[in-house]
């Protein structure tokens, strides 16, 4: 620590901490920001605030609860505290009973997913599968060799491990790029049918797919985690997550980090995480 630093941590010892965040910080990310922000401030006696940027926008118009979890920069006192905890990891972070209050007591207050869940629960069966696919920015761009995986093995693996769970009816697709999927994914399992959501309107409805699945396979994404993460709380059993144990290239496998370690995990993959055709090399 610097000079600089060590004196103004003398000096910013208010009630108040702001948790920092940067631009490139999306939905998922942020979540576990508001929810440290949410727990923070509950159990810690704190004001726990996370630093507003312009992309969370579409999310706190969609859930209006964390507004009062977000500070803009002009809000932010010289006392305040700063903080760059991640909010990630599960028993260090927060607790499974934290991360469902802060779902209950926010993200399922809010009217607007309410009305994306009961379209997602006319939609998604009892039996359905939901497979959900990050493409995106994850491929083709300066974020493959950190993110990028073999999708298809991956897929192939994960629809072995739940068709041992039981019987599966339809296959719901869930990607930001539903072409690619049924182009590549559906030869895995031609006796099942894939399907789509026809009816979407935006990501939340997406969120809400997932939330209401009985079963899934996740990305490496921490939006897909939250989908899981809402599931949960609304009665999906943890056996039935089938998620990668691979997240990003820098991060151990298998740890407890963005994702619920009790998740029935697919640690491994033929010819390994990042190995297949066409991968954008660092």
């Amino acid at each position: 620590m610097t000079f600089k630093a060590k004196a103004l941590s003398l000096v910013r010892r208010g009630k108040r901490e702001v948790i920092l965040t940067a631009i490139g910080f999306n939905g998922g990310n942020n979540l576990f920001k508001w929810q440290l922000a949410y727990s923070r401030t509950l159990d810690k006696g704190l004001i726990s605030k996370v630093l507003y940027f312009p992309n969370q926008d579409a999310w706190l118009e969609m859930f209006p609860g964390l507004r009062k979890l977000s500070i803009t920069s002009d809000q932010i006192r010289f006392t305040d505290r700063r903080a760059t905890y991640m909010g990630a990891a599960q028993g260090v972070d927060y607790t499974p009973q934290e991360r469902a209050r802060f779902i209950k007591d926010v993200l399922l207050t809010s009217d607007g997913f309410k009305q994306s869940l009961e379209r997602a629960q006319a939609f998604v069966r009892e039996d359905d599968l939901v497979i959900n696919v990050r493409r995106g920015d994850y491929y083709n761009s300066r974020f493959e060799p950190e993110f990028g995986i073999n999708i298809v093995e991956y897929v192939r693996q994960a629809l072995a491990k739940q068709l041992a769970l039981g019987p599966v009816g339809r296959v719901v697709l869930v990607s930001d790029n539903v072409p690619w999927c049924v182009d590549n994914l559906t030869h895995l399992a031609p006796q099942l049918e894939f399907v789509v959501n026809e009816n979407r309107r935006d990501m939340f409805d997406d969120l809400a797919v997932l939330a209401c699945a009985k079963r899934l396979i996740l990305a490496n994404s921490t939006f897909s985690y939250w989908g899981a993460f809402i599931a949960q709380v609304l009665g999906t059993q943890l056996e039935n997550i089938v998620a990668p144990a691979f997240h990003q290239g820098d991060v151990a496998t298998a740890s407890e980090l963005w994702r619920d370690p009790r998740w029935n995990f697919i640690h491994e993959i033929d010819g390994g995480w990042q190995n297949y055709p066409g991968r954008l090399e660092s």
